[in-house]
């Protein structure tokens, strides 16, 4: 079984925005860091925010 689908729209409430974003910038970093170390490559993620 899948995950359901999420449609894109805009948070609304700032403070959900900001916890929702950070969660998932932490989550990239751990893949990223992940698949740096599997790979045995360095890698670079740019990420940035709206502020």
């Amino acid at each position: 079984m899948g995950r359901r689908k999420i449609g894109m729209e805009l948070i609304k409430n700032e403070r959900s925005r900001n916890l929702t974003y950070q969660k998932r910038k932490k989550g990239l970093e751990r893949k990223a860091e992940e698949l740096s170390i599997l790979c045995q490559v360095k890698l670079c993620v740019i990420i940035y925010g709206d502020k």
